[in-house]
């Protein structure tokens, strides 16, 4: 009912578009027993009381995704200079929950790879790297990887983490 497809057919569609992003919001930015909650109850009440949280927690993605975007679109415009062949960005106060997401906006945006960059609760930064075709990330990431705490993935997508001192490098 939350997802507007109260009698219709459950097809992959509705799934990919609808409920999924609800399910993913609630592991990304939320507590993902949630989601075992929901799926496991059986009481109608307990159960749409439990989905408006998710709906809610995907809502709150949402605007922490936005809000993510437009500060790095303000970062990568700022000045006027051509956009770099490697957008990097770091800030402490952004949700490492969501960076990945806003990454592939700016790769679609920009067709450049990007790194995106948020401090965890510890002080270290995990990042979030999406790219072109045209660029492997893995590859990328190994050719850094003394500098890295730990890193992983495959050629369009990865992550990292990375102490302060060495985003510059």
């Amino acid at each position: 009912k939350l997802c507007g497809i109260n009698n219709k057919e459950i097809t992959a569609q509705e799934i990919s578009f609808q409920i999924a992003p609800r399910i993913n919001a609630v592991g990304r930015i939320g507590n993902p027993d949630l989601i075992l909650s929901l799926l496991s109850e059986s009481n109608a009440d307990k159960a749409t009381k439990l989905a408006k949280e998710c709906d809610n927690t995907n809502k709150k993605r949402r605007e922490i995704s936005n809000t993510i975007e437009s500060e790095a679109m303000a970062i990568i415009q700022a000045d006027n200079i051509p956009i770099p062949s490697f957008v990097v960005i770091a800030q402490s106060h952004w949700h490492p929950g969501v960076i990945g997401i806003v990454a592939a906006r700016i790769v679609d945006r920009f067709n450049r790879p990007t790194a995106l960059l948020a401090r965890s609760q510890d002080g270290i930064f995990r990042a979030s790297v999406r790219s072109p075709s045209t660029f492997s990330v893995i590859n990328a990431l190994e050719q850094c990887s003394n500098y890295l705490e730990s890193y992983g993935g495959h050629p369009a997508a990865g992550g990292f983490t990375i102490k302060g001192k060495n985003i510059a490098k």
